[in-house]
Order: structure tokens, then sequence, then C-alpha cells
């Protein structure tokens, strides 16, 4: 995986500490020519990867040339501890044989779900469940809605006071409202006749 670093472009992802572990020496070469970009451990990473690589990871077309060394850092040092593990027998240790069997148990549970899905949740589908709420919805009138939630009674005369005077309801709202909402004026979004509940002395709304 790339990421990118502010302004300075794209930088490798750190997989582990590979200085911590029993990996031979990051002793890769450079090819001269031809489609091999390094050897690691005798075996070649080609040009060809290291450009699938970068499309994998969104690399803009133009940022290639200045990112094409750092994905074939990345590459190398992923080989590096593919074959670490190998060395180490990973693959045959119980953890490793309990938490496959985890994942195949979870991936076969979300092919599930996709395979349901793509046959429940289609353009149709989508379509009849919007007639349906909008025939339910008909008629029904929608207003936008604000509200200023305050501790006390006296914290919403003060609110009602300062409205009455001229004060923008979003300001306040931001200003002295103890509900989420304050961060967006107050907004709480659209609702139907009868979906509110009444304004209080400490629940202003409008």
């Amino acid at each position: 995986m790339l990421a990118r670093t502010g302004k300075t472009g794209y930088a490798a992802l750190a997989v582990v500490a590979l200085a911590m572990m029993a990996v031979p020496t990051l002793a890769h070469a450079k090819a001269e020519g031809g489609d091999v970009a390094a050897v690691v451990n005798g075996d070649k990473i080609s040009k060809s990867q290291v450009e699938t690589f970068m499309k994998a990871n969104n690399v803009k077309s133009e940022d290639e040339a200045k990112v094409y060394p750092v994905a074939v850092d990345q590459l190398v040092d992923e080989k590096l501890l593919q074959d670490a593990a190998a060395k180490a027998n990973i693959e045959k240790s119980a953890e490793y044989q309990q938490r496959l069997t985890q994942l195949k148990a979870n991936l076969a549970k979300q092919l599930y779900v996709e395979s349901y899905l793509k046959d429940k949740v289609n353009d149709k589908a989508i379509k009849a469940e919007y007639d349906k709420l909008k025939d339910e919805n008909k008629g029904k009138e929608e207003v936008h809605a604000r509200q200023i939630l305050v501790k006390t009674e006296d914290e919403a005369k003060k609110a009602i006071k300062d409205l009455d005077n001229g004060a923008k309801f979003e300001d306040l709202a931001k200003e002295r409202s103890v509900d989420p909402s304050a961060k967006n004026g107050g907004d709480i979004g659209y609702f139907a006749q009868g979906e509110l509940i009444p304004a209080s002395a400490t629940r202003l709304s409008r």
C-alpha cells in the first residue's frame, strides 16, 4: 500500500520493522534494462509488476516516475517479509491454521451477504421501495428544523429574548446548544408533521 504524505508525494507504509526480525539483508540488485526492476533473494520483480502495483494504489500517471522507486522498495520489503515467513514455517503453526479457518468462515459469510444483496437490491427493488415511501408520505408537510437545547429554563428565556432582539438562530445554537447539532447551527434535518416532539422551555425549535 502507498500513502501520500502531505506535499512530499507518496511514501511506502512500513509493514513490519524488518530490522527487528531475522530477515535476510535487504540486498536487491537493480537490473539493467529489460523488464526486471529488482532481484530479491534470487527472485525477480518485474517492471510490469511495479506498474500494476502503482495502478492498484491509484497513483496518477504524472506521479508514476516519482513514485516508481518507492513502489519498488515496497514490493521488495513485502517479498523479504514473505520469504522470512516461509523460512519460519509460519503456515504450519497452530495459530496460523486457526486464523486461516476464521478468515475462511468470515469470507464465506461476506460472499453470502454480497450474493444475497445482489439478488435483492437492484434498480427495480430500489424504485419499488421509493414509490412505496412516496405514496406513504403523500400529502404530508415536511419542514427543515433547527433546535437549541439548553440545560435550564432561564437559559431558554435568555435565548428567546436574544432571538427577539435579532440574534441569528444558527449563531445562538452554535454558542449555547448542548446538543451535537450545535456545530451545524442546530440543524436536525427534515421532518414530516407529527415527527418532532413539542418545543419546551428548554428546547427551542424552528
